[in-house]
């Protein structure tokens, strides 16, 4: 049989018989296996054939989500982040690759796959091929500082695959949290 990772190939056979060839001889049916076309010159001679390839390209439509797990948190405490990949299909996606940009201000602390490491300036997971319908969901958690933003904090994720991908509007997705920073009070007595 063919690999597993073979490209799948259609072949098509048209088989016409010259009986101006190899001295009319007939085949039976005009049927020929395609053993005889490597083997038999006389096949070769007799017949006119064209060979017709067509290769069907893989192709996958992978998809990633972003969600704020925590979607309000206050400066100096952790806050998460929840991400989904899916493959929409119809083929596996081979070679996924998510890819996260570490927010200013925020450090890396955890996540739950052990597929995803810090990379630089940013969150590398490698979840290898994903076959048709298969999701995977990961959540990254980082710690908050006197040097986050208060405010909102956008965290982007975009998803790769070495697989034709037709549909790129749905390889990047975005969530964001809203960091809240405490009110200090300077409170003086005057007597």
């Amino acid at each position: 049989g063919l690999p597993a990772n073979a490209t799948r190939t259609t072949l098509r056979v048209v088989v016409k018989h010259n009986p101006y060839l190899d001295g009319g001889v007939a085949f039976p049916n005009d049927v020929v296996s395609l053993s005889d076309f490597y083997f038999s010159r006389r096949v070769v001679q007799a017949f006119n054939i064209w060979l017709n390839f067509v290769c069907a390209q893989p192709k996958a439509d992978i998809q990633i989500t972003k969600t704020a797990v925590t979607p309000s948190v206050e400066r100096g405490n952790q806050v998460s982040y929840g991400i989904a990949v899916r493959n929409n299909g119809p083929d596996t996606a081979n070679n996924v690759v998510v890819t996260d940009a570490i927010p200013a201000g925020l450090t890396f602390v955890s996540t739950s796959d052990n597929r995803c490491s810090q990379v630089g300036s940013s969150i590398v997971c490698n979840f290898g091929n994903m076959a048709n319908g298969a999701q995977i969901n990961v959540t990254f958690t980082f710690q908050t500082s006197v040097a986050t933003v208060c405010g909102t904090v956008p965290n982007t994720a975009v998803v790769t695959t070495t697989t034709q991908d037709d549909n790129q509007s749905n390889n990047s997705s975005t969530a964001v949290v809203g960091v809240v920073c405490p009110v200090s009070a300077d409170v003086q007595i005057v007597k």
